[in-house]
């Protein structure tokens, strides 16, 4: 970012000093990394650069030199080259979960050097160099094991992730892909690299886990249900029977070709995802009661992450549609616009944040707490550590018997649902729910058929989890 400054370097470098590291020293950095949250980047991980808020943090040049598997490849013009870690960039514009800065500890400052270079493009001798001053050290939340394992097998898909400790609310993994190399913006990026991120169809600039929204599919059935369990709309034995199709103020609502007919109560609802079931449950329920009761979940409205730029989502009502919408027709809230509501589609829209969050909130049984990514602040100058514990908000007031209910049904997914095929053969117990939404809408009876159907057009699928089951 043009934020982390420049580097004068020699022309060999292209003007690229910030991103040229020696293979071995390279290697010698990424098999140094500490797992649990220390935060070091290198060239190959920018996902961990990606994830710090431009207006708090900067991307603070420290000397590899600094780094011990530099330091014994010293004698080298490579070991004066410089890499990256995490700081936070100043007082004025600290998080609200980091630690002020002492009055001692100086503003970062970014390092340069400048090199004469042969006539062969080798480095011979320094002529200047200035070094940085860094800020204080943020340790992340983030299991770097497992954020590279995320990585790693979404490949190039595009997508998101979202792993949050129920207990704390700390994040254990942050993945948004397709992702870009941030040392593309270290001197300025150039036209052609950013009309290339710009237009890509791809989007790899937008960060898919803070400020995508999609609609949730059937992944907000399992919430439905403890919305209607905590209102005492509909109790867990109610049998409806499933007849495929769901009529209401002459449209029919269809299921999926896959689902089956029959008589099902709540939990057999949840393993099955029948359609029907959560069609006439929205309907019985209403767009603002089922606002009401999932709002405190965190839905249609930010989790306090932090980390900026993170956007509301929607979760509908009736006050909403008359806020958002101008002309009169189109601030009333039909009848009809609720039924599709109940299986995670019509307006609903909501971040892989907010639907990690609310999945934590559920597994707990109701305990919430603010999404974190900050768990330690180190000070520069003293050394001193200071734990960021994620703010614990008051707890939702959910029945244990309703939760049970709920997370059990979810088990049953895992075992013999939607996702049982994945689970097959797991060491440990799981619960979740699977989801497919629309991206784009069909017309009237125009059956929806993958192979028909450009790539980025394709249903968005979905996952909820939790694990292991008896103690997430």
């Amino acid at each position: 970012r043009p934020a982390c400054g420049t580097m004068r370097s020699p022309r060999w470098l292209a003007g690229r000093a910030a991103a040229f590291v020696h293979a071995e020293v390279y290697m010698r950095i990424l098999r140094s990394l500490r797992v649990g949250g220390q935060f070091v980047y290198a060239p190959g991980l920018p996902f961990l650069e990606r994830m710090l808020p431009r207006a708090q943090y900067t991307c603070t040049r420290v000397e590899l030199a600094a780094h011990p598997a530099v330091r014994a490849a010293q004698g080298s013009p490579i070991a004066e080259r410089p890499s990256a870690v995490a700081r936070r960039a100043s007082a004025s514009h600290a998080s609200p979960s980091a630690a002020s800065t002492s009055a001692k500890t100086p503003t970062p400052r970014t390092g340069a050097s400048t090199a004469a270079a042969s006539a062969g493009g080798r480095a011979v001798r320094r002529l200047d160099h200035k070094p940085p001053t860094p800020g204080n050290t943020l340790n992340l939340s983030i299991d770097i094991k497992l954020q590279a394992l995320v990585e790693r097998l979404f490949g190039e898909r595009r997508g998101a992730l979202v792993a949050i400790d129920p207990r704390n609310g700390e994040v254990l993994a942050f993945v948004s892909k397709p992702t870009f190399d941030p040392n593309l913006f270290v001197d300025g990026i150039d036209s052609e690299s950013w009309k290339e991120l710009n237009e890509s169809i791809d989007k790899p600039l937008l960060n898919r886990a803070l400020r995508g929204t999609y609609p949730p599919g059937s992944t907000f059935k399992p919430l439905m249900a403890m919305a209607a369990l905590n209102s005492g709309k509909r109790a867990p034995g109610t049998v409806i029977m499933d007849n495929l199709t769901y009529s209401f103020g002459g449209r029919t609502f269809g299921s999926p070709e896959t689902d089956r007919p029959g008589p099902k109560d709540m939990r057999l609802a949840i393993v099955s995802s029948s359609n029907v079931y959560f069609y006439s449950l929205a309907n019985e329920m209403g767009v603002d009661l089922i606002h009401d009761q999932l709002e405190p979940f965190g839905f249609g409205r930010k989790t306090g992450i932090d980390l900026e730029g993170e956007v509301t989502g929607v979760l509908p009502s009736t006050e909403w549609k008359r806020r958002t919408y101008k002309r009169p027709e189109q601030k009333k809230w039909y009848p009809g616009e609720t039924v599709s509501l109940g299986i995670g589609q019509g307006y609903n829209n909501f971040t892989m944040t907010q639907l990690a969050t609310a999945m934590a909130t559920l597994s707990t049984g109701g305990q919430r707490f603010q999404p974190r990514l900050v768990r330690e602040v180190e000070d520069l100058v003293s050394h001193e550590k200071r734990i960021v514990s994620s703010d614990a908000l008051p707890p939702l007031p959910l029945k244990p018997q309703d939760v049970a209910l709920v997370l059990d049904a979810m088990a049953g997914v895992a075992q013999a649902g939607t996702s049982s095929r994945v689970f097959a053969g797991a060491t440990y117990t799981s619960g979740g729910k699977t989801g497919t939404a629309q991206a784009v809408t069909m017309r009237g009876n125009e059956k929806y058929s993958a192979s028909r159907v450009a790539e980025h057009q394709r249903d968005h699928s979905l996952y909820i989890a939790f694990a292991p089951r008896e103690n997430p």
